[in-house]
């Protein structure tokens, strides 16, 4: 297969050179066998682009130690880790179509897997948030049972898991507690301050 002729693309340092003509030819690919947009064919354009740039000689060259090297420079430069796995995943995919095209004998990039994703954390409820959401009026039996697992959850700072594993019996109404099962499977009592359970 000879590869085209190739527009240019950019270095790691935003300066314009010939784009490498295999990568364009994956690009190529991409673009008029798979049908995808011109956004997602320019996204991978600039991380394989990138990927280029981080090594020298050609692609049998490439191995696992330089992707994870190329990564491990994304994360120190501040890159965000779906950037990085998006940069991975545009390695995995160029691999197995080099390799389908007989270009390497085997993708350096398939084992590679990249930074888990950072998950917000969750918003708490301010105390008036959690006061509105517990004095909505109604007294049907659907609206009394959210509202007490809401004032469990509030006063005695229960994992939802441990809520929802709760049954009557865990419930004492004389003292105002609550017995939990945590992950370790040993009870502890926790406050219970629900006024629509009956605990004042």
């Amino acid at each position: 297969m000879t590869p085209a002729a190739a527009p240019p693309g950019r270095t790691a340092g935003g300066s314009e050179q010939p784009r490498d003509a295999t990568v364009q030819a994956f690009l190529d690919h991409l673009r008029d066998e798979r049908g995808l947009s011109v956004h997602t064919v320019s996204a991978y354009g600039r991380d394989l682009d990138r990927l280029r740039a981080g090594f020298t000689g050609g692609w049998e060259d490439l191995d696992p130690a330089v992707l994870r090297r190329i990564a491990a420079g994304l994360a120190r430069a501040g890159r965000n880790p779906r950037s990085i796995q998006r940069f991975l995943s545009a390695a995995r995919s160029f691999g197995r179509w080099a390799v389908r095209e007989g270009l390497l004998e085997s993708s350096p990039a398939a084992a590679l897997r990249g930074p888990r994703p950072r998950r917000p954390l969750p918003r708490a409820l301010d105390v008036d948030q959690a006061s509105s959401a517990m004095l909505q009026p109604s007294e049907r039996t659907l609206d009394r049972r959210d509202r007490a697992m809401l004032e469990l959850l509030y006063s005695s700072g229960l994992r939802l898991s441990e809520l929802t594993g709760l049954d009557l019996g865990h419930l004492d109404l004389a003292d105002g507690l609550v017995r939990v099962l945590g992950k370790d499977r040993h009870g502890a009592l926790a406050p219970a301050l629900a006024p629509q359970c009956g605990v004042r």
